[in-house]
């Protein structure tokens, strides 16, 4: 049987616009997740920063009541209670400084990560 040369080279034309298909779907798909990836790293630096935001208001809150508990104490006579108490918070302020501190060190690869996509 004798294949015509058109018939050869439309054969050639449509596995060659069947390739560039699927070549499409392949950069489509591969696009996509990298913009998934994307808002996925977008979303856990936003969750990040607000929980950084909220321990740096609680730690603010804290030190501002350290404070104030430190001067209560000096104008009453109960100082030995007050100061503990005032200690207390002044270490769950520093706690809190750490927890920041870890949140802002696991934020920096995320940010280093979302530049590279």
């Amino acid at each position: 049987m004798d294949i015509g040369k058109e018939l050869r080279s439309s054969c050639a034309n449509a596995r060659s616009r069947y390739h560039d298909h699927l070549d499409q779907i392949k950069t489509s798909k591969a696009r996509k997740s990298e913009e998934s990836a994307k808002e996925i790293l977008n979303q856990e630096m936003k969750e990040l920063q607000e929980k950084t935001a909220i321990l740096e208001k609680s730690k603010a809150n804290l030190e501002t009541k350290f404070l104030s508990m430190l001067k209560a104490a000096e104008k009453r006579k109960d100082i030995q209670v007050m100061t503990s108490e005032a200690n207390a918070l002044k270490r769950k302020s520093e706690e809190q400084a750490g927890e920041i501190n870890v949140l802002q060190s696991a934020l920096s690869p995320l940010a280093e990560m979302r530049c590279k996509l």
